[in-house]
């Protein structure tokens, strides 16, 4: 994607050199275009290092052959983020003032806009900027933040710019190339379950979540309306993903049964307890030489959804330590599932809290795949999978 990144002055202009950063490192063609207030707290030598692109500015305009970059770039870039995007700049842009470099490609543009404010909490709330904050929202300006916080000032309050993880999480969400899940809901179950023993200790196992918030992640990004029912994980929601945190087997069938029913696709990714305690401890148990805890079985969350399923697709999750494609096989068919993603545990405990991850993916109509990647390309691949099938 080709991105025109204007830079305005302020003393979040640090952070937007990480946003560059990060952009390019995704990726994308990045081109800079600085106010002369901007130059004094960053040099843009830092940018074109970044970009390895020129960064223009009032005293470095296009000259030859670019003479006509002030049009030429907003009109062949496929956006223009303003960022940090200051009061003054903002208003600029509303009004259709074009007094400087910056504002004069804002003007040239014929693509999106995006506005990263950054400023002190008065100065955001003033009703003028406000006026001016509507009159874009109404021609379609797409705002990230500003976020609630600790300021420059050393004051309290809205106006502090969003932080790098964020803005690429929405830069990902508004621009992300495939949207072939627009209208469809997806409902997906991550992390661990655990099941108390006494008030201090549970039974558990070794799952990160990482592959289910993978899948909620990416199924937002391509357009899906995603809720993640999710275990106890130390995982961060994905951006305009609806999470319900559960802890018990118990708990997570509940909540899927009571979001199945509407939703187009299940992706069963947590790793559910097989079992529980059959009478929980009320008080801590003390310290002794051995003692016994008698196991009985959880409700199986798959066979149960299983009988509810109407035109729903329904993907099951398996971790075995051997035999792996007769042990998926068999449950893909037991419990009717559409299609089953088959995880090989090794010794040393691999794929749990990695990023990468080794899977066969089987489908009730007979196909095979043997995928070894990162959690994240193979999320895509089973998403991939799922879009054909819609």
């Amino acid at each position: 994607m080709k991105i025109l990144f204007g830079v305005s002055g302020g003393i979040s202009v640090y952070k937007a050199a990480n946003f560059v950063s990060s952009l390019v490192k995704e990726g994308h063609e990045v081109n800079v275009v600085m106010t002369e207030n901007a130059t004094k707290f960053v040099s843009p030598l830092t940018f074109e290092a970044l970009t390895k692109n020129n960064c223009y500015t009032d005293t470095n305009m296009p000259v030859g052959k670019e003479s006509l970059a002030h049009i030429i770039l907003p009109q062949n870039s496929d956006v223009f983020v303003v960022c940090p995007a200051t009061a003054n700049t903002i208003s600029k842009i509303a009004l259709g003032i074009a007094d400087n470099l910056l504002t004069t490609m804002a003007m040239a543009r014929n693509c999106p806009l995006v506005l990263v404010p950054a400023m002190n909490n008065v100065m955001w709330q003033n009703p003028s900027l406000q006026d001016n904050v509507k009159k874009l929202l109404s021609q379609n300006v797409i705002f990230f933040g500003p976020t609630y916080g600790r300021l420059a000032c050393e004051s309290t309050g809205p106006g502090r710019m969003i932080e790098t993880h964020e803005f690429l999480e929405m830069f990902n969400y508004y621009f992300y190339p495939k949207k072939d899940f627009l209208g469809k809901k997806i409902l997906v179950t991550a992390g661990p379950t655990r099941e108390p023993i006494d008030p201090v200790r549970y039974i558990s196992n070794r799952s990160s979540g990482k592959m289910g918030y993978f899948l909620a992640q990416i199924a937002s990004l391509r357009g899906a309306q995603v809720k993640l029912i999710s275990g106890p994980t130390s995982l961060d929601t994905p951006y305009m993903v609806e999470r319900i945190n559960v802890e018990t087997s118990e708990e997570m069938l509940r909540c899927v049964r009571e979001n199945f029913e509407t939703c187009d696709i299940l992706i069963m990714a947590a790793a559910v307890s097989d079992f529980k305690v059959s009478e929980q401890f009320m008080n801590k148990i003390k310290k002794k030489d051995s003692f016994e805890i008698k196991l009985t079985s959880n409700p199986d969350i798959l066979k149960e959804i299983s009988k509810l399923k109407k035109n729903q697709l329904v993907v099951g999750f398996a971790a075995e330590t051997e035999n792996l494609n007769i042990y998926a096989k068999k449950k893909l068919e037991e419990k009717g599932l559409d299609y089953i993603v088959a995880n090989k545990i090794h010794n040393s405990g691999f794929p749990f809290g990695s990023e990468d991850n080794e899977v066969l993916i089987l489908s009730a109509e007979g196909d095979f795949f043997e995928l070894s990647s990162t959690k994240k390309d193979i999320a895509n691949f089973i998403l991939d999978i799922l879009s054909k099938k819609l």
